[in-house]
């Protein structure tokens, strides 16, 4: 799979792609997002996390280590997937740990957040706006797999280039306790749908406002498709965080954050007691 660096550039190279009307193939946003976007990614995994944020002159403002715990449940017991991630590093932060929970659309629950500190030594539900508040750039809803009814899909362009296929698919969340308005989603296919990825989104508020932008690259594992790093800009206008010295900051706030992720194990046997509350208690090394 491409590394970090080559799907930095993406969403600025498709730009000087051929346009869509050129494009014979007839596809749709939801067989795009169908093939591109639901892989196998085994029965659960196991990776190391390292979490950066970087200011605008390049600066690490923020490093946190982290293993990282996902099953996929397909659908039983009106679960789809668990999310668990235990802090490791600084040690002043380690054994802060987070679980998020995902339920079915038809079971009409709604994702549960659960969070572990360790300085309190309690654990505490959060809602979607007190996460928005962690600062981590990608919110829980963003790193667990998004189920295919949980959108509609509508395909915006497909665009040409050397070797390769992007397609740009805009999602809407059904659900109103998502985080987002709408979704763009950048899919690049190679020689075939079997090789087709995500590759870049765009995340948009309520209002139609561009709240961030991520760039993704993938590894395989034992034909299991696994994070390899994301890397997410944000870039805010210093009017919007100081309202009151409008007249004197107009640059704009930008802000990097790259997950990268290591070590990766797939079909491991994590069992449903590794993601329970009980389980946020623990230090893992």
């Amino acid at each position: 799979m491409s590394k970090t660096s080559s799907f930095l550039i993406l969403i600025g190279i498709v730009m000087l792609f051929a346009p869509m009307s050129g494009y014979a193939e007839e596809v749709d946003g939801l067989a795009v997002v169908e093939q591109c976007y639901y892989k196998y990614w085994g029965e659960d995994q196991r990776t190391n996390l390292e979490f950066t944020m970087r200011n605008k002159a390049g600066k690490v403002t923020k490093r946190r280590s982290y293993v990282r715990f996902w099953k996929d449940y397909r659908g039983e017991g009106d679960l789809v997937s668990k999310l668990m991630l235990f802090t490791t590093g600084p040690p002043e932060y380690a054994g802060n740990n987070l679980l998020r929970t995902t339920y079915t659309l038809e079971s009409r629950k709604p994702p549960e957040l659960w969070i572990y500190i360790k300085k309190l030594q309690s654990v505490s539900r959060l809602s979607v706006r007190e996460e928005d508040n962690l600062n981590w750039g990608l919110n829980s809803e963003d790193l667990t797999i998004r189920q295919v009814n949980e959108d509609t899909h509508s395909l915006l362009d497909v665009e040409e280039g050397t070797g390769h296929t992007v397609y740009k698919v805009k999602s809407v969340p059904i659900v109103e306790s998502s985080s987002y308005g709408k979704i763009i989603s950048y899919f690049e296919k190679q020689d075939s749908w079997d090789d087709c990825a995500l590759s870049g989104r765009e995340y948009y508020d309520k209002k139609g406002r561009l709240i961030k932008k991520a760039a993704f690259s993938w590894q395989k594992v034992d034909d299991a498709w696994v994070y390899d790093a994301i890397v997410i800009t944000i870039e805010r206008q210093s009017d919007e965080k100081f309202p009151e010295k409008k007249k004197l900051h107009k640059d704009t706030d930008i802000i990097v954050i790259t997950y990268q992720f290591t070590e990766p194990h797939v079909n491991v046997g994590l069992k449903d007691k590794d993601f329970s509350k009980r389980s946020l208690r623990r230090r893992i090394r």
